[in-house]
């Protein structure tokens, strides 16, 4: 397959060792005319950063009036120390590749970042209130809408009321 265009392109100059940069004839220094270029895929990883929100403060100093700082940063939690990008991040890797809280933990360690699974827990839960608005809009939307497709699958789904305690049909008691 050809390189995806949307990739952002990263420079890694390889220079000549020291050993080979003297022209072997005369001895001088040579000097570079060009480069051979070849194209590799390659992944940069994944850094947590600890973020300084510095918020501005203004103050008008010859009548000395009222004082005015820049807002938060953005939280998930007010009062939380991690960002809306970290969080963005646990879900996306909880919820669309089924990655657990635990083993987001050991990843996080390999970035330098200790955090406890109880305190994902805690931030995956508040993201998940502070999206019930939109949960319900787009839920709101469906349910309103004149047809809807649906995936008909059956799913083996836990029923107390049956004597095996599983029954086959969809999640929705259908």
């Amino acid at each position: 397959r050809p390189i995806p265009e949307g990739l952002r392109r990263v420079e890694n100059v390889i220079p000549v060792p020291a050993a080979q940069r003297p022209c072997p004839l005369c001895g001088g220094e040579r000097e570079c005319i060009g480069h051979d270029v070849s194209a590799v895929i390659d992944l940069i990883p994944a850094e947590a950063i600890l973020r300084l929100d510095m918020r501005e403060k203004l103050a008008c100093r010859p009548c000395e009036g009222e004082l005015v700082r820049a807002p938060l940063g953005d939280k998930v939690v007010p009062g939380g120390k991690m960002g809306t990008a970290l969080v963005a991040q646990l879900l996306v890797d909880k919820y669309y590749d089924g990655l657990p809280l635990s083993r987001q933990v050991e990843r996080f360690e390999r970035l330098g970042l200790l955090a406890a699974i109880s305190t994902l827990a805690d931030q995956v839960r508040w993201a998940t209130e502070a999206l019930q608005p939109l949960c319900r809009a787009a839920m709101a939307k469906v349910l309103s809408a004149d047809v809807m497709h649906l995936d008909g699958t059956s799913l083996p789904v836990l029923d107390k009321d049956t004597a095996k305690g599983i029954r086959l049909g969809s999640l929705w008691g259908y």
